[in-house]
């Protein structure tokens, strides 16, 4: 269960606030809102017990005068189905990791090959999640790599017909944009703190979805990234790309939701911070 948690601080005092709250277990997301020292924060928990035990210790902060909490209740369509929303967005847009891999440990196989994954899920299995993402983040390499896909059209691919239901705008990390450009992305090479801000900015509220091994280990390196979530596939590739770039130090992650689709675990991490 989650709740939206609305904090009344000291003036000056919700810079305060948000960096002791981010450090507690429990927090999906805090931060400040303009004009007051007001902070909002999700907290999620797998009962109302654990719930107000980390309310209790936000309450407990000497620079917060007052709360109030709403639980978050979940609403069904008119056949009953949960909204599927809930599961994928908070209503606050979240920088998401979002990777498919292999038991072994490998989101792309020798060759940089993707083909693999489209064994056991198709490409528009997960359309909760592609209705919460509101931009993407991509690096340079997935993205030539998604080119070459679609020029050979493999399955996943955009010539394939079977694609991820996203519309949104992509954002592609480079040294080198292409001459001439492409016109359905926009290309960035700036730092990687400001391309976050400005695709962040163009998700419009929702998440900000990164892919590509390198712009995810330069953004968790960086401490700009809130939740990992990563599809593990039944098969050993036995080699390709690792899930985690080298030189990335130890990182601990609070679980928040396992579940399973067919052949695919799909695992929700938060990045604790």
């Amino acid at each position: 269960m989650e709740a939206y948690v609305f904090v009344s601080t000291t003036n000056p005092g919700p810079r305060a606030a948000v960096q002791a709250i981010r450090k507690f277990d429990g927090i999906v997301r805090v931060d400040a809102l303009f004009g007051g020292p007001h902070v909002v924060v999700i907290v999620h928990a797998d009962d109302l017990r654990a719930l107000d035990a980390v309310i209790d210790r936000i309450v407990d902060l000497p620079m917060v005068t007052d709360t109030e909490t709403h639980i978050i209740r979940c609403i069904q369509d008119d056949q009953g189905r949960r909204n599927k929303m809930s599961d994928a967005s908070t209503g606050i847009g979240k920088v998401v990791v979002n990777r498919s891999m292999s038991l072994d440990g490998f989101i792309a196989g020798p060759g940089d090959a993707m083909d693999w994954i489209f064994d056991f899920m198709a490409p528009n299995e997960f359309p909760d999640i592609a209705a919460a993402t509101g931009a993407m983040l991509v690096g340079r390499r997935t993205y030539d790599v998604a080119n070459r896909m679609d020029a050979g059209k493999e399955g996943g691919s955009a010539s394939s017909g079977e694609t991820y239901p996203f519309s949104g705008p992509v954002f592609v990390l480079t040294h080198e944009p292409p001459d001439p450009p492409d016109p359905k992305v926009t290309f960035l090479t700036g730092d990687i703190g400001e391309a976050v801000a400005t695709a962040l900015d163009a998700a419009g509220g929702k998440n900000l979805e990164l892919l590509g091994a390198d712009v995810a280990g330069q953004c968790l390196r960086r401490g700009l990234v809130d939740e990992i979530l990563v599809y593990v596939l039944p098969v050993l590739l036995g080699d390709g790309t690792r899930f985690s770039s080298p030189g990335l130090a130890r990182m601990d992650l609070e679980p928040l939701s396992s579940t399973q689709s067919g052949a695919v675990t799909i695992l929700r991490f938060r990045v604790r911070k």
